[in-house]
């Protein structure tokens, strides 16, 4: 399959790609919010563990205060990892990630989110199994993007 002309779209698939990487390692637990800037400028992607989704909508966050914080300093504590596109290849504030592909920010992944992706390894298979039809889709450049009230959400 030919990749998307757009880098910002290809930068994105690579983060959800290193997701499907991660549940493909154990880390089922983890899931993804994927969604607009309010600006409509910026695709953000944030990664978490599943008890901080609604279980009616696994794709949205509750509103809660367990995420900690969002700092790029002490993320192997926090419980929620943030991409924008803004940020391009500089995955989550990373500045040694421009080359990286799906698995090795997968690596890195783990090392710099450890309590994070301790709360994500088990198995969910249905979960894991729905999202390998949306990296399918997103592949294809169908970016997902779920709608939701920011107030409700922790920012």
């Amino acid at each position: 399959m030919p990749q998307h002309p757009e880098p910002y779209i290809r930068r994105a698939v690579r983060v959800l790609a290193m997701v499907g990487e991660l549940h493909r390692r154990g880390y089922q637990k983890l899931r993804v919010m994927p969604f607009l800037s309010p600006s409509g400028i910026s695709w953000r992607c944030w990664i978490g563990p599943d008890t901080l989704f609604y279980r009616n909508h696994g794709a949205i966050l509750c509103e809660t205060s367990a995420t900690l914080d969002g700092s790029r300093e002490g993320q192997s504590t926090t419980l929620l990892a943030r991409y924008s596109s803004g940020e391009e290849n500089q995955y989550f504030g990373w500045d040694d990630a421009e080359q990286d592909d799906a698995r090795s920010l997968a690596d890195k992944f783990l090392d710099r989110f450890r309590a994070l992706s301790h709360r994500g390894k088990w198995r969910n298979y249905a979960y894991a199994g729905w999202y390998q039809r949306l990296l399918g889709l997103s592949e294809q450049g169908w970016m997902p993007v779920v709608l939701f009230r920011l107030q409700h959400c922790v920012v």
